[in-house]
């Protein structure tokens, strides 16, 4: 080869060499994979984007076809993604110095932001989140617009960015709206997303549409390579149970988990409410709607029960069905039924074993059918609101002093009987109703099913005999009852724990005590103890008469 030409080709192969060099040196400076096709997966649904301009929503969108994108196969899911850029990301939370929550709503928005950073660690998700513009679940929804971009700004730090997060967001009431039609990658846009939603004068919110609706929208994406999970904000939820039959399948097959934040059902039944608006952390009324006799029935015994334990029926069975959680928010007055730990939770254990049964109407209606203490508790729980004799003070005394005029005696008895016959007719049919259970009681399984049976029995066995035995003490004395000291001038009625004028009443007083005893000896810590023990300390449910 001539001179010449060696030396053009030397300096040829010089100038390759100083390039490759330029491109070794860029390729140890740069952060993160270059933005090629080559340096991703190009069936990804998140693009690498310019920094986010705040009045703008930026959508992450699927990429099923064009420009060589193809659906990502199921065995390749767990594949690893490309962080998304650090300008879409919100602000990193410092999860070592990070304060415990202070409040129940603060508390569910840690945990379920902790549900999803497990899931960022190990692989895309997205966070369906679902709000409902009913009037009830004001107090829930009123905290998304910022807890929603704090949860994820937690989740992401948490999980050290290892994943991408999406987010979509879902408003219900009377309808659905898809407030983002895609997800979005930038979660700091929330606040605006959910500025102005309004709210819905609607009694029965659309809850399973909703859900059903955002199953369809969303779970694509789940073949996308992304986990998807959804979030419900509400305080109740509605009756379209043909589309949570139609949801909950769809959720499963997606393995895709709900998890749900609102307020607990009361413990306590109101009253003067017609017991089918009565709201109930089981799939029907299962308690008894009865006064309590003094002192307790003058601050409604039942009222400061603010925490059932459970959410809304429907979307703890919503959570329960796909394996996640509700995080029930309580009342600022901490209930005193349950048995609870410094920061007011419930043992997991003890709250397992009294949780309602979730299951399907037909299911439930066949749990009443095969025993008749359910179906007779189930029924006796459908009775209004029902009043029971009252008297002044605990253990009340009361004085009948024979007159010399029969006509008078009789007109005094008849009067110290009408409030007892005003409250008999309806004691005596929330009686007919339960007492029909009884002897099926043995073989009640489930605690909370026998815990609930016992304390609605002694309850309405003490009313009952309270009423009962104050009329046919009052009535012997109207049908001439002779003094057996010829001394006496007075009739005297005092509490005593039984009946010994009637056997039959006897035994009632006696196991209305029976059955409260076992409420507190078998279920500690709960509020139904609670309120087995207010029975207890009220008025004694007998009778006895002495003469004066």
């Amino acid at each position: 080869m001539p001179r010449t030409e060696a030396l053009r080709w030397l300096l040829v192969a010089g100038v390759c060499c100083l390039a490759a060099g330029c491109d070794d040196s860029d390729t140890q400076t740069r952060v993160g994979p270059k933005p090629t096709a080559s340096s991703e997966p190009t069936d990804s649904i998140r693009k690498h984007v310019k920094p986010v301009d705040p009045s703008k929503v930026v959508a992450v969108k699927p990429t099923d076809s064009g420009g060589g994108g193809k659906p990502i196969p199921a065995a390749v899911e767990s594949a690893p993604y490309p962080n998304p850029p650090t300008e879409t990301r919100p602000a990193a939370v410092d999860i070592a110095s990070e304060p415990r929550p202070e409040n129940d709503n603060a508390r569910a928005l840690f945990a379920i932001s902790s549900e999803i950073a497990e899931t960022l660690k190990i692989r895309p998700t997205l966070v369906v989140w679902l709000i409902d513009k009913s009037a009830p679940s004001a107090s829930v929804r009123g905290g998304m617009a910022l807890g929603i971009p704090q949860a994820s700004q937690r989740a992401i730090a948490k999980s050290k960015g290892k994943h991408p997060l999406s987010t979509a967001i879902v408003t219900y009431g009377d309808g659905v709206t898809m407030v983002t039609a895609e997800p979005v990658a930038d979660t700091t846009q929330v606040s605006n997303l959910l500025s102005g939603i309004g709210e819905d004068k609607t009694e029965s919110p659309v809850t399973f549409a909703a859900v059903n609706k955002a199953a369809d929208q969303f779970l694509p994406y789940r073949a996308k390579g992304f986990a998807v999970l959804f979030v419900i904000a509400a305080n109740q939820a509605g009756k379209d149970w043909s589309e949570y039959d139609q949801a909950v399948p769809k959720l499963r097959e997606k393995a895709a988990q709900v998890f749900g934040m609102g307020q607990a059902i009361s413990f306590g039944r109101p009253a003067n409410v017609e017991p089918d608006k009565i709201p109930s952390e089981s799939a029907a009324l299962e308690r008894i709607g009865l006064q309590y006799p003094p002192p307790n029935s003058d601050v409604m015994a039942e009222n400061d029960l603010t925490d059932s334990g459970y959410g809304p029926y429907g979307l703890e069975r919503l959570c329960h069905d796909t394996k996640g959680q509700f995080f029930r928010i309580r009342m600022p007055e901490q209930s005193p039924g349950w048995t609870t730990d410094a920061s007011g939770d419930i043992d997991p254990a003890l709250q397992k074993k009294y949780a309602p049964d979730y299951v399907s109407e037909k299911k439930y209606q066949e749990l009443l059918n095969e025993n008749k203490a359910r179906m007779a508790l189930h029924n006796a729980a459908m009775v209004p609101f029902t009043g029971v004799l009252r008297s002044d003070k605990k253990n009340l005394t009361t004085y009948f002093t024979r007159p010399k005029n029969e006509a008078q005696l009789a007109n005094m008895i008849t009067n110290a009987q009408r409030p007892a016959a005003e409250k008999s007719l309806d004691v005596d049919k929330l009686y007919d109703v339960l007492s029909k259970g009884e002897s099926e009681r043995s073989k009640l399984t489930g605690a909370r099913w026998q815990v609930e049976f016992d304390l609605a029995m002694g309850r309405m066995l003490a009313a009952k005999a309270r009423i009962d035995g104050y009329n046919s003490l009052l009535a012997s004395i109207k049908q001439g009852k002779a003094f057996k000291d010829p001394k006496s001038s007075a009739f005297v009625l005092t509490r005593a724990e039984t009946i010994t004028s009637s056997s039959v009443l006897n035994k009632m007083a006696t196991n209305s005590i029976m059955y409260l005893n076992r409420v507190l000896k078998e279920h500690p810590g709960t509020p139904w103890a609670v309120l087995a023990e207010r029975e207890l300390s009220s008025e004694l449910p007998g009778w006895e008469m002495s003469e004066q």
